[in-house]
Order: C-alpha cells, then sequence, then structure tokens
C-alpha cells in the first residue's frame, strides 16, 4: 500500500503541475481511506458516488481563501493506483472533521509563511490596547435608551473564525461595555471546538493569536435551529428602542442567484432566505447592525434588508454574492480589519496604521469600520438610508442626524403632548385712582442771624502787676491791656542787661563767640 500511496501522490502532483499553472499556491491531500463500492461522499453541493474501491486525492487551489472556492477531486483506483477521474468542486468533504486518514502531502509558500508565524508577547485585550483610551473614558458607552444586543455566528468553524468572534467578543466587552447576558456566540458544535488546520493551533491551546484563556462563552451549536432559539429569547427581550448586532463567519456558498447564498452549517446549509425570515420574526426594534465575512456574503444583503424588523438597517459584507473571501492565520482579514477599527488596536497587539476616525468625533461608525477594510476582498454595503452606516455605533442605540457638514446631535423628540385648557381670562383689577397731590406747604423764611453783641470792656483784673482779660467769646484770644509806664521800664531793664554782658565779654571764649569780638572791641577802644 505505501508503494501505491506514492505513485498515486506523484502522478496527481504532475497533472495538477500539467495544467499550465502559472501559481504553484495549491494544497494537495490524500485520504488513505478506501472508499469501498457504492459508497458515496457528501462534498456539500452534491455527492460523488464511487464505482469500485477508490482512494481520494483533494486539491484545494486557493488555499488562502474561505471556501467556496475552485478545488477539485483525483480518484485513483484503491488496488492498481490507476487514475480514475477529476471532479471539480468547491468544498473539501472534510468541512467540519478532518479525519485521521488524511494527509496534508503537498504544501506551498503561503501557508508556509502562516506556520512560521509567532503568536504574539502580550495578550490581546482592546481594553488596554486600544488607541481609542485616549479620547474618552472606558468602556465607550453612550446609551441613553435602548439596550444593545448582538448574535456572533459561524457553522463550520476553522480556527480563524472562531479567533474572529472572540476578537469582536473582547471589543465588544472591554472597548463599548456590553452585557455578556447579552451577547450570543453559536459556534460549530456548540463549544469552542473547531474544524483545525494543520497551520492551526488547537482550541486546546487558547485563543489562537496570543494562546490567553477563551473568554467567550458559547450558546450554541452554528446551526438554523439554534439561531432561531436565539430569535426567541431576543422576541421576548429586544423593545423599539434597543439595537441588534450580527457577526456571521465561516464558511459559505450560494447557487449561482444574488438572492440564493447560504452559511455553511452542520447538518444542511442554512440558506440567506431562512436567515431572514427568522430574523423578521422579531418586534420591532430600533437598528440593525450586519457584517458577514463567509463566502458569498453578499447574498444576504437583499433578503435582509428586505425583510429587516428593525427601523433602521445597515448589511456589510466582506464579498459580493459571487465572490470568495480571503483567510489566514490568526484571523480573516476583512473581519480582523473591521473589528480593529472598532477597537482601536490590530489584532496582533499591534497600532492601527491610520485612524479610522474620519470625521474626528471620537466615535467609530459602522461607514468608518467598512471604509477602514475596504481595500481587502471586494466590500458590499446596503442601508435603509442614505448616510445612515454613518450614524450607526456600536458604544449607543441612538443615531446622530448631520446637517450639510455641521456635526449637530438632536435628542429624539419626544411624544407631542396636546397643552392644558387655557384657564378664563379674567379682566385685571381696577387701579385704584391716585389721590390728589397736594402742593408742600410755603415754606418760612430763615431768621436773621443776630449780630453779635458789643462787649463791654471788663474790669481790670491785676495779678503780679499786670492787668489781665478774659477771653474773647468768639476768638478764644485773650486780649492783653497795657497799662501805662510799661514801656519805659522795660527799656531800663534791657539797658541793664548789655552793661551785664559787656562785663563779662571778656571773660567769654572767643573761639566760642566770634560774634561777640566786634563788640568788645569797640567797648574797649571807647574806654
Amino acid at each position: 500500500m505505501p508503494k501505491i500511496f506514492d505513485a498515486i501522490k506523484k502522478d496527481a502532483e504532475q497533472r495538477v503541475l500539467s495544467t499550465n499553472r502559472t501559481d504553484e499556491n495549491f494544497l494537495m491531500y490524500l485520504d488513505r481511506q478506501v472508499f469501498k463500492k457504492g459508497s458515496e461522499l457528501d462534498i456539500v453541493t452534491k455527492k460523488i458516488k464511487f464505482a469500485q474501491p477508490t482512494n481520494v486525492v483533494f486539491v484545494d487551489e486557493a488555499p488562502m481563501m474561505n471556501f467556496a472556492h475552485p478545488c477539485n477531486y483525483l480518484l485513483y483506483n484503491a488496488s492498481t493506483g490507476e487514475f480514475i477521474k477529476k471532479v471539480d468542486a468547491e468544498f473539501p468533504y472534510f468541512m467540519f472533521d478532518k479525519p485521521d486518514s488524511i494527509e496534508l502531502f503537498r504544501t506551498c509558500r503561503n501557508i508556509e509563511a502562516l506556520r512560521r508565524k509567532k503568536r504574539i508577547r502580550v495578550q490581546l485585550d482592546p481594553g488596554k490596547l486600544s488607541a481609542y483610551r485616549k479620547l474618552a473614558p472606558f468602556p465607550l458607552k453612550f446609551s441613553v435608551t435602548g439596550t444593545r444586543y448582538a448574535i456572533l455566528f459561524s457553522g463550520a468553524s476553522n480556527g480563524r473564525h472562531v479567533n474572529d468572534m472572540e476578537f469582536l467578543y473582547r471589543t465588544l466587552l472591554d472597548v463599548y461595555g456590553y452585557d455578556p447576558a447579552n451577547i450570543f456566540v453559536l459556534n460549530h458544535d456548540g463549544t469552542l471546538n473547531y474544524n483545525t488546520m494543520s497551520w492551526e493551533t488547537p482550541p486546546a491551546d487558547g485563543f489562537g493569536p496570543d494562546g490567553s484563556a477563551w473568554r467567550m462563552t458559547v450558546n450554541g451549536a452554528g446551526n438554523r435551529t439554534d439561531f432561531q432559539s436565539v430569535i426567541a429569547t431576543l422576541a421576548a427581550k429586544i423593545k423599539w428602542s434597543d439595537c441588534l448586532l450580527i457577526h456571521a463567519n465561516n464558511h459559505g456558498g450560494w447557487n449561482s442567484t444574488a438572492g440564493d447564498g447560504y452559511l455553511c452549517t452542520q447538518g444542511s446549509s442554512f440558506y440567506a432566505a431562512d436567515f431572514a425570515a427568522d430574523l423578521a420574526t422579531l418586534p420591532k426594534f430600533k437598528s440593525l447592525l450586519v457584517a458577514m465575512e463567509q463566502c458569498h456574503a453578499g447574498s444576504f444583503m437583499q433578503p435582509i434588508m428586505n425583510n429587516s424588523p428593525a427601523d433602521k438597517t445597515v448589511f456589510q459584507a466582506a464579498v459580493p454574492w459571487n465572490g470568495s473571501s480571503a483567510g489566514s492565520w490568526p484571523f480573516d482579514p476583512w473581519a480582523e480589519m473591521w473589528i480593529s477599527a472598532m477597537a482601536g488596536v490590530r489584532g496582533d497587539g499591534s497600532a492601527l496604521a491610520i485612524s479610522p476616525d474620519d470625521n474626528l468625533d471620537s466615535l467609530i461608525s459602522s461607514w468608518e469600520a467598512y471604509d477602514y477594510a475596504i481595500a481587502i476582498d471586494n466590500p458590499v454595503m446596503d442601508e435603509s438610508s442614505v448616510d445612515l452606516s454613518k450614524s450607526i455605533f456600536l458604544s449607543k442605540c441612538s443615531t446622530t442626524v448631520k446637517l450639510y457638514k455641521e456635526r449637530k446631535e438632536f435628542k429624539e423628540f419626544k411624544e407631542y403632548k396636546e397643552p392644558k385648557e387655557f384657564k378664563e381670562y379674567k379682566e385685571p383689577k381696577e387701579f385704584k385712582e391716585y389721590k390728589e397731590f397736594k402742593e408742600p406747604k410755603e415754606y418760612l423764611e430763615p431768621k436773621q442771624l443776630l449780630e453779635p453783641k458789643t462787649f463791654m470792656e471788663p474790669k481790670m483784673i491785676v495779678e503780679h502787676g499786670m492787668p489781665e482779660f478774659p477771653e474773647d467769646p468768639f476768638t478764644g484770644i485773650r486780649k492783653m491791656a497795657v497799662p501805662p509806664g510799661t514801656l519805659e521800664c522795660l527799656a531800663e531793664r534791657l539797658e541793664r542787661l548789655e552793661e551785664s554782658v559787656e562785663k563779662l565779654t571778656p571773660f567769654i571764649d572767643s573761639e566760642l563767640r566770634p560774634d561777640l569780638e566786634k563788640k568788645v572791641f569797640k567797648n574797649r577802644k571807647k574806654k
């Protein structure tokens, strides 16, 4: 058997390379299991029926894309190793579980680059790493009215799809303050499991980018039955003022018509028409934002827009109805960029290259997130009114209205109430008449000031030989009278004093009294 397997591998690779391919980025798998005669192999869109014991080689022609995309099956006789036929397809038969019998025997340059990716050194914590922490206090929760709900959905999950949901889950909690009880996670088989590709880390190793413990709680499987269960739960809770975010991931397909796409889920596919019909059972609520990453996601656009029970609806998808979305590790590129714009940090913990906040209002709208990821894949969008996506946020349920280029936010108008009936009009009381103004009485002329009486000469008071008069009552000056002979007496006293000075002059130091020298000289000369 090993020799037959070697021969099958060699022939299969030569066949693929001989088809004039210039791109050698393809993968080849050999299933060592022998498919019995008459058995069938379900490859999602159709089934392969084996007419003889067969070994199968699966060729993935676009390994960096999500399914559906071109691939094929090479069938070989299990006994002789001879080539039987080629079957073109869009999906692998191991969409949900990869059997141990499968061997990846031919890899490519792009996949090997993913294998060499190292985990980031810091834990991916949007609440601490977000650039928006510099703009406003965290969490960014500005809801005045309305509860915010979210549904994260992935059916046929690979590791990157679960990582996308975990990144968004952390962003909703840490950056925008969502209540964990209002976030519903539907994944794969109802657990954190996923179909691990050879370059991906297994679920037990934790969150793909950093190995940290998973934080999201899975509420159900990624299928229609559990989606309907969540819708029923929301129907009993959601109100007219609330908002809902739906993020869908994993793989998807289409049936060659615009509105006939589907999500790959366990058991059967989840078609766009059924998805929209289930959504329509919700009561009226305020706003619905749908962001889908799977291949052919654009096929869900018109069914959702036509059946949305929300007053305002925005739909965004990585690709149109006939396109395949890119895949990578540890995230899907479009989903990572959309979530990074909302989170303010890249999925690998690095800073954003440019700011998604185009209008610098510190709020990231659904339009700004869509525009930030516009270069990835071929995104499409629809909205229930022009420029509505610029007014839909994860931070609040209310919307803003922009007039011309002014950023003005209007509060919602309250319900108009009829004014109360006016009371009967009463005439104002008559004003009291003013009393007649009386002229003031005539002022009396002031009495003339009396001239002071002429003072009589007071009697002379003789004290120590000097007459003395009393003080003048008006000036306070005491008048002195000079009796006869007083001046002559005073002159005599001065002469006697002068003689005494002349006698004493010789005994006075001339240096102390230079003013006396002349007088002394004159006096001596007379003698």
